[in-house]
């Protein structure tokens, strides 16, 4: 199986767990973040569960590559089901980049959302000009997470330039404003972890820590939208 990094032997089959609770907690988050929408009908709420979906698909499609991964039982099921299409091709490993890449999609797709979502508002889709602008950084994007299934920090320095930016938005707009600071220490946290990823394949052990913060991150905001909501 294609594997773009070595996971720690300590953290094997935990890191499933891990993936399992991120998925559990964003989720939350994101029916807190549905009730939000729709007590305030406003659209960068709508825009920000949106976010939060496809961070849910991409946790799901990371389980169920560790699933392939770890469990011989599953990889044999999914052998058996993808035989057809895996005999079609040249190498079956195309089939895993085609995976990890609408992860990688997923994930950068959603951070990119968030990072919109900390400036200013402006109505970006009623303009043809600022549409054209974003499919163009949406081909970007697919670029950048089709190149980032042969070098995995790609996809980690990419999504830490994004995330970066999001958190000083957040901490600039919303400085005095508790529920925006603590949106701030959210990202803020993704942003270490992924700083964290850029350095995995290098120093494995720090997958460790980078989902631990990711998991940090997500808990975060599963406090602050339970406080907007009550």
């Amino acid at each position: 199986m294609l594997r773009l990094f070595e996971v720690p032997l300590m953290f094997q089959e935990v890191d499933i767990l891990f993936s399992i609770l991120s998925v559990f907690m964003v989720c939350l988050v994101s029916a807190y973040a549905c009730k939000v929408y729709k007590l305030s009908s406003d659209r960068r709420h709508l825009y920000f569960l949106v976010a939060l979906l496809l961070v849910v698909f991409s946790l799901l499609t990371k389980l169920f590559l560790n699933s392939i991964l770890y469990y011989s039982s599953v990889r044999d099921v999914t052998a058996v089901l993808l035989e057809p299409i895996s005999n079609s091709i040249p190498s079956v490993n195309l089939l895993y980049r085609l995976v990890y890449f609408t992860h990688f999609l997923l994930l950068l797709g959603a951070w990119s959302m968030i990072f919109f979502l900390s400036q200013p508002s402006r109505n970006r889709l009623d303009n043809t000009y600022e549409v054209i602008q974003l499919a163009v950084f949406a081909s970007f994007l697919a670029m950048l997470a089709l190149v980032a299934t042969y070098s995995y920090p790609i996809y980690a320095i990419t999504s830490l330039i994004i995330l970066a930016g999001a958190s000083i938005n957040y901490r600039k707009q919303y400085l005095n404003h508790g529920t925006g600071t603590a949106l701030g220490t959210a990202v803020f946290l993704l942003c270490l972890a992924h700083a964290c990823y850029a350095i995995v394949p290098y120093t494995h052990t720090l997958y460790v820590f980078a989902e631990c913060l990711m998991l940090c991150a997500y808990y975060t905001l599963f406090k602050i939208f339970r406080k907007v909501v009550k």
